[in-house]
């Protein structure tokens, strides 16, 4: 019986503890993905415009090297910045719209992924000068 009640609080207490790191993981990607936007807005206030889908991400670490080409630059990122889980970050600009996502542990699209889409108030900015 002593075994069993040991037993039973290990796998209690490692399924807990999964959990933990999990929210943790969570957590972190959350906060990188607040802080990519932010850089995504930095960008925009200095060329104009957010980055096209194709462009991605690595505008803010490089000269765009596909059209269109902002009126100004500066290199906001240093290197691409990975998820917790060590693989790259994903962006899309929708209807005036970034929306940054992590594939999550499973590296599969699916409703689980942590996302990030801009505000309501910033995508309506950028769609009404987009006209």
């Amino acid at each position: 019986m002593k075994t069993l009640v040991t037993l039973i609080l290990i796998v209690t207490t490692s399924h807990v503890l999964a959990g933990a790191k999990d929210n943790a993981l969570t957590k972190k990607a959350n906060a990188d993905l607040k802080s990519l936007a932010m850089a995504f807005n930095t960008y925009k206030t200095l060329s104009g415009m957010y980055p096209t889908t194709e462009q991605g991400i690595d505008v803010l670490i490089n000269i765009p090297r596909v059209a269109p080409r902002p009126r100004r630059w500066a290199q906001l990122l240093k290197k691409e910045p990975l998820d917790p889980w060590g693989r790259s970050y994903q962006y899309r600009l929708e209807k005036g719209k970034i929306i940054l996502w992590s594939r999550g542990a499973d590296l599969k699209d699916k409703k689980d992924d942590i996302h990030y889409v801009s505000p309501k108030k910033v995508a309506e900015q950028v769609a009404a000068s987009d006209r």
